[in-house]
């Protein structure tokens, strides 16, 4: 593929959307300025991390994976505080709506990052973070065929180079992490050896250059060695590691208020959350008796899990289950559709089914080459015993993976996602800012609300597959507000997952662990909740003229910001989000 000058078509897209915005508001110089400001700030964010660059489908910088130094972190700082400057010298009055939530977006964005910089410095605690970096920065060049394969394996080679560097840094930055921390790290750093040992090698043994291979195999054989010395080291730092994970409540509260823009008094946050789980278990139980009335619903769900597919179904299932799902919102004009039809449905490649079960891929949101979807089930692996194989299966239930198909596809994620790249007038940020309460909101949204328009019939294992989800989503919620404002630990945390979630004890732990470094995973259930509230009082203004369906698409068609702003376009102001 020829290397075009992508960020040409960048300005064009700005220009489009610009010409395109229906704000009803004239394009004078401050308009053109910030349109301008958020181009350079994009251009430089994609060239101080390349990696994030690879999401956004721009790959000029595929080679690359950017200073982890601690200079580079000083640097950081001051590139951060500049384009805060720049942005706050804009003055919102001057811009159209849109433009101006925009700024109000980047601002955020910005400020997120200056306090995960300077306060949280998650670069300086985490060891995981250096691991996961390298093995996501060569796995980015091998997940899409977004160029020839000699040309990715060119910007692969590259990146391994820099591997044992970044490795080294990390060794020389990591103090006092938490224990949680170097565990987690441990856990996963044997499939990233097994990654670079096997899939790097597997991807990219069909080209035909005898010089790239040599490099590919010197380069690989020095991140092995890098990976294997930098697990010795870890090991040798988890018995003495103990340092705290727990954000605290001002910067807790920090997190929520930049990325998801919520800024909820933390008791009144933590209150809405026990409530959403005492209503979700409520109706788990109640569904349960439908299902089975002389069953505890622990025993119901464990029935439950026995009716799923094949290994050898699995994928025809998933598949059935998407012509199913869009033929009923298209009966039901309940969702505007983006022009793929569906996502190529298949097996996990074997070089990610490390690191996933289920997932939906898109393209990035300006890919223009590798514009394909797709949406992968793992199969269990052949070497599983009967008994682990069919342990295995039961996570693919079949009112569970309809869950999953409604998250992943429709209308969750493939619909949300690659409707906002044909929408000629959405503009960079709304592309881009991928706000998690917005997205993953969405998605866990979509799982009750399809059941709540009829799909299915009321069948009450499909409900009680979504409760089940529910569930979980509601434990992280509660959880990661106790582990980082609360005094939680993560045995507690394991157990709430059991008990109040409804979860296995190795879920449960691996739950509780991410909830120490993702610690505003409640995102789920708060965006969820954020959606109902906004289509309870876009109801009530409409009053007759509402209708679902164009609830729905106003909600899409305002790209991924968070809902706050999205609340403030539909209802002409500001209001209670929860």
């Amino acid at each position: 593929m020829s290397r075009r000058p992508r960020f040409r078509l960048l300005f064009a897209v700005l220009l489009l959307g610009c010409l395109l915005t229906d704000s009803g508001v004239g394009f004078g110089a401050d308009t053109a300025k910030f349109q301008s400001l958020v181009s350079d700030w994009y251009q430089d964010e994609f060239r101080t991390h390349p990696v994030v660059a690879d999401y956004a489908g721009f790959h000029e910088w595929d080679g690359e994976i950017g200073d982890v130094s601690a200079t580079g972190h000083d640097i950081e700082v001051r590139r951060l505080r500049g384009w805060l400057d720049r942005f706050d010298a804009i003055d919102p009055k001057s811009l159209s709506l849109a433009d101006s939530d925009d700024r109000e977006v980047a601002i955020g964005k910005i400020k997120a990052q200056l306090l995960e910089e300077e306060r949280i410095e998650n670069w300086r605690h985490d060891p995981g973070v250096y691991s996961d970096l390298i093995t996501e920065a060569v796995f980015q060049t091998v997940k899409r065929n977004y160029a020839p394969l000699d040309v990715r394996m060119r910007f692969a080679i590259k990146r391994e180079q820099r591997i044992p560097d970044v490795l080294a840094t990390a060794k020389t930055l990591i103090r006092n992490p938490p224990r949680v921390y170097v565990d987690v790290a441990l856990e996963n750093i044997d499939g990233s050896i097994d990654f670079f040992q096997s899939s790097v090698p597997e991807v990219f043994a069909s080209v035909t250059d005898k010089s790239l291979q040599t490099q590919l195999g010197d380069a690989n054989e020095k991140v092995l060695s890098a990976l294997k010395e930098y697990r010795e080291w870890l090991k040798t730092i988890q018995p003495t590691a103990d340092g705290a994970f727990a954000l605290g409540a001002d910067n807790f509260r920090l997190k929520l208020k930049y990325e998801e823009m919520i800024d909820l008094p933390l008791p009144e946050l933590l209150a809405i959350g026990e409530a959403q789980l005492k209503a979700d278990q409520l109706a788990f139980n109640a569904t349960a008796r439908r299902i089975d009335p002389a069953k505890e619903p622990s025993l119901v769900v464990d029935e439950l899990l026995k009716d799923h597919p094949t290994a050898e179904t699995l994928v025809s299932t998933a598949r059935e289950q998407l012509l199913a799902l869009r033929k009923f919102i298209v009966a039901r004009n309940l969702t505007p559709l983006p022009p793929e039809t569906m996502p190529t449905v298949a097996e996990t490649p074997s070089f990610e089914r490390a690191l996933i079960t289920a997932e939906e891929d898109s393209p990035g949101p300006y890919d223009s080459h590798a514009t394909e979807a797709f949406y992968f089930v793992t199969p269990p692996d052949a070497g599983l015993t009967p008994e682990q194989r069919e342990d295995y299966l039961q996570g693919y239930s079949t009112s569970v993976l309809n869950n999953v198909s409604v998250h992943e596809v429709f209308p969750g994620h493939f619909v949300q996602l690659m409707l906002m790249r044909s929408l000629p007038g959405l503009s960079m940020v709304r592309r881009l800012s991928q706000t998690n309460s917005n997205i993953e909101g969405w998605a866990h949204y979509c799982e009750q609300m399809t059941l709540d328009e009829g799909f299915g019939g009321d069948d009450p294992k499909l409900r009680l597959g979504q409760l089940a989800d529910a569930l979980l989503r509601d434990a992280r919620y509660i959880v990661g507000i106790k582990l980082h404002t609360a005094g939680m630990t993560i045995d507690q945390a394991t157990d709430f997952f059991v008990k109040e979630g409804h979860q296995t004890l190795p879920v449960a732990r691996k739950e509780a662990q991410r909830g120490a470094s993702d610690p505003t995973y409640l995102y789920y259930t708060l965006g969820k909740l954020e959606i109902l509230k906004l289509r309870q009082d876009w109801k009530a203004k409409m009053g007759d003229k509402f209708t679902i369906g164009d609830f729905h698409r106003h909600l899409l068609e305002a790209g991924t910001v968070p809902i706050k702003f999205i609340r403030r376009e539909l209802m002409g102001r500001d209001g209670p989000l929860l």
